[in-house]
């Protein structure tokens, strides 16, 4: 209890800060949180460029060892786990590039995992709705794994992405022929 009308005055204003205050520390966690998200996506984009290096390479162990430490939450405040993709507070893109480049990875490995690549593929498209290319690794993964029906509906939906988007820069015919 306050003592007198100076001490009233005092604890009242420890206990609610003023509208200023209150705008200079919220721009402030502001700041700060931009500086934290930027810190983590240059993490990630620079394991990610790694791990592109690794692919051309061919060290495709390294590459999906890159591309998992990336889309690891100690170091991007993410979770390795797809279905948790979009509850993600970094950025969606650099999420699906991530998963994406790592479909293709755990299909080039000596035993290749086409389970853990369509698991990736189908997390890249989640992210990046508007994208192709996931579509074509969902439709790799699924061929490898004898789904023939499922791989021709990941082209179809690849087509129609890039009808959508206007992006040719992955062409589903020569996929399709495989398939057929």
């Amino acid at each position: 209890q306050p003592q007198n009308l100076a001490e009233s005055k005092y604890i009242s204003s420890m206990e609610k800060p003023s509208a200023a205050a209150e705008m200079q520390m919220k721009d402030m966690w502001q700041r700060q949180a931009r500086a934290e998200l930027q810190r983590r996506l240059s993490a990630a984009e620079m394991l990610k460029d790694e791990g592109n290096d690794a692919m051309r390479r061919g060290d495709f162990d390294l590459a999906l060892a890159l591309y998992s430490q990336a889309l690891d939450p100690s170091v991007n405040d993410k979770t390795d786990q797809p279905e948790e993709a979009m509850k993600r507070t970094t950025n969606k893109d650099i999420d699906g590039v991530l998963y994406c480049n790592r479909s293709r990875a755990r299909m080039q490995l000596d035993e290749p995992d086409p389970e853990g690549a369509m698991t990736d593929a189908d997390a890249a498209c989640k992210l990046c709705p508007d994208w192709p290319k996931p579509r074509a690794r969902l439709a790799e993964a699924n061929f490898a794994l004898g789904f023939y029906r499922g791989a021709m509906l990941a082209c179809r939906d690849g087509e129609r992405c890039e009808a959508r988007v206007n992006d040719r820069s992955k062409s589903f015919v020569p996929l399709m022929d495989r398939i057929a």
